[in-house]
């Protein structure tokens, strides 16, 4: 598994895109002690910070946990476009 460059290692792949070789990288400490949450959301990844910030305007406790750099899995690999169709495809 490749390193990016002082930040850690990456969830998956050994290709880096712009953005995550470009980006200034924020360092979190590990979990050192028992800690309560209402949901545990695995992966920080857009999908799960998506899911996290949602539930956390609800109100709700919510503990992000990732094994690797924040939006480093498909999320930092993705050149994935928004978009819509002009005829339905259903």
């Amino acid at each position: 598994m490749k390193t990016n460059k002082e930040t850690g290692q990456v969830t998956a792949g050994s290709n880096f895109s712009y953005w995550s070789e470009t980006s200034r990288q924020n360092k979190y400490t590990p979990l050192t002690m028992d800690t309560e949450t209402d949901i545990l959301i695995v992966g920080a990844g857009i999908a799960g910070l998506s899911i996290a910030y949602q539930l956390v305007k609800e109100g709700r406790k919510v503990i992000v946990v990732e094994d690797g750099i924040i939006g480093s899995g498909e999320t930092g690999r993705t050149s994935a476009f928004i978009s819509s169709t002009r005829y339905p495809l259903f």
